[in-house]
């Protein structure tokens, strides 16, 4: 594998590669702050329980 480095000296490449990074990190925070907000609610039902008795 080769490193293309006039590539990496191209002001073009540069934005592009930092724009594609500002859109990972973002997507990381939208993925984070859905998952602090994610929830889960269970019901009484005793019958899947296997009953109860006062």
């Amino acid at each position: 594998m080769a490193i293309d480095f006039a590539k990496l000296n191209d002001p073009e490449w540069k934005k592009q590669w930092a724009d594609e990074r500002k859109e990972r990190e973002w997507l990381l925070e939208e993925q984070e702050t859905l998952r602090k907000k994610t929830v889960c609610f269970t019901g009484h039902r005793p019958n899947k329980l296997g009953g109860y008795d006062m």
